[in-house]
């Protein structure tokens, strides 16, 4: 089945979250959306060239690998990109990056703009993104992607950084008409969540999760971009 909807939506439209496979969806994301007032759509990838978007209050896309990455529009309609396998493909960075830690990562938010600033309300300027440095068992650090200010479109603007560098974007986010690499140009606003793994999220991380999400289904409400 291509398309599920699971709750009626409080906003005129809906949200589509874009999955290879529509059973096997993030509760924790889900969870995040919907106490934000969100009713999420189950996208099947295969029919996104298809799908007509602009019905959508937003994009989801989960850290999953796609087949066809292309075909997702995550630069044409707002979306919040929780991905690590095909930033390089959307232009957003040359190359991911990654940090881990035997203690739980932290990020910073710098206000650097306005915008950065209302993203990341109601949480502290260092906070614990992760519960634990590590998967369960303790063996393996949880990692928390980001783009080095080096491999990554100039044009993107950083909300969260990590504590070792204030420009590694591990939470980043453009707007209409930002130029991206390899010949790519945001449509849309956008917003990337480097802390991937949600089971073990804080809640600061719910939080800036949440107010990407806001933002970006009503930025021109909600904030003056």
């Amino acid at each position: 089945m291509g398309i599920i909807a699971i709750s009626e939506d409080a906003y005129a439209g809906n949200v589509a979250y874009i999955l290879k496979n529509t059973n096997n969806y993030d509760e924790n994301i889900v969870n995040v959306l919907q106490a934000r007032g969100f009713a999420v759509d189950y996208i099947d990838d295969s029919l996104a060239g298809s799908t007509n978007f602009s019905q959508y209050k937003l994009l989801v896309v989960g850290d999953e690998l796609f087949l066809n990455p292309d075909s997702i529009p995550v630069n044409n309609y707002p979306s919040l990109i929780l991905n690590s396998y095909h930033v390089d493909d959307w232009g957003w960075t040359d190359k991911i990056s990654s940090y881990s830690s035997n203690q739980p990562s932290q990020v910073i938010s710098n206000n650097l703009t306005s915008i950065a600033g209302y993203i990341s309300r109601n949480v502290p300027q260092v906070t614990n993104i992760y519960t634990s440095c590590c998967y369960s068992g303790g063996i393996l650090s949880l990692p928390l992607y980001y783009f080095d200010r080096l491999d990554s479109a100039p044009s993107l603007k950083v909300i969260s950084s990590t504590v070792q560098n204030q420009y590694n974007r591990a939470v980043t986010y453009t707007l209409p008409g930002y130029n991206l690499l390899n010949g790519k140009m945001s449509y849309a606003r956008g917003c990337f969540f480097g802390a991937t793994e949600s089971d073990y999220w804080t809640d600061d991380a719910r939080t800036l999760l949440g107010n990407c999400a806001d933002w970006l289904a009503n930025g021109a409400k909600c904030y003056r971009d």
